[in-house]
């Protein structure tokens, strides 16, 4: 609100009090300005553009011995950082503080503390390199205790939301990814379940052709597995022969949906 009352202030100078040379001429036209020159101005020195904001985005790497986890910081401005994480599947909030720390920041960001497996992130990013290192704390009461150290970095976002790549499917199974996270959706084998879909959801690691998938607890997948994706021959709709990308693992093959058939 401030920062209104700042603007029309000076909007309002300069619309209803122009000073004129002894020519009668206005001075800011003289000097080749304008009134919108003036405006956008005051405007730049109000509405700065925040530099942390550049360091938002998706982190992802190793939780210690236990798999891989995904943070998302989706917001930065000024020293108040939120977001979230997700390991197996399992997401939690975060939010905290960001500090700079000689060519590094600073972050200790908290999960919301409902869930007795919550706890507290306390890392340096490297501004240069954008890769994250720290520990992760388990809210433990009264004693704190390092229950995992984290070492994660920015997640390689080589696709496109939405790019086809991010979509694979065969039959009734589909695969998407989407910054970090994977879903999966199947149909049972079992009788009782054969006319419903399920859903399970989880995070992975890509790099290059090769990729890690860790998964929720479920009773219809192993909950880590490894895919590569290649190129292979196929028939397409006419009988010919064309190259397709594939994406291979865990017993299943699946397409690129972005190919016709």
């Amino acid at each position: 609100m401030k920062r209104l009352v700042l603007f029309l202030s000076i909007l309002s100078c300069f619309s209803c009090n122009p000073s004129s040379d002894k020519n009668g001429g206005n001075a800011a036209k003289k000097e080749g300005k304008t009134v919108q020159d003036t405006v956008s101005t005051a405007l730049s020195a109000i509405y700065k553009p925040d530099s942390m904001a550049q360091y938002m985005g998706v982190y992802s790497g190793s939780f210690g011995n236990d798999g891989i986890i995904t943070l998302v910081l989706n917001y930065i401005s000024g020293r108040a950082v939120s977001g979230y994480d997700v390991h197996k599947g399992v997401r939690r909030n975060v939010n905290g503080e960001v500090t700079p720390y000689g060519d590094k920041l600073h972050f200790v960001l908290k999960e919301p503390g409902d869930n007795r497996f919550d706890g507290s992130f306390d890392f340096l990013l490297d501004t240069t390199s954008r890769k994250i290192e720290g520990d992760w704390v388990l809210d433990v009461s009264p004693t704190r205790v390092v229950a995992r150290r984290v070492h994660i970095a920015l997640a390689p976002m080589a696709w496109d939301e939405n790019d086809a790549n991010n979509e694979w499917k065969h039959a009734d199974t589909a695969l998407s990814f989407r910054n970090g996270f994977c879903q999966l959706v199947i149909s049972p084998a079992e009788k009782d379940y054969s006319s419903q879909k399920v859903v399970v959801r989880g995070n992975y690691y890509r790099k290059g052709d090769s990729f890690r998938l860790e998964w929720e607890k479920n009773p219809y997948i192993a909950e880590q597995l490894f895919m590569v994706r290649y190129w292979k021959k196929a028939l397409d709709a006419s009988g010919d022969s064309v190259d397709r990308l594939f994406l291979h693992g865990g017993g299943m093959e699946l397409k690129m949906s972005g190919d016709s058939d």
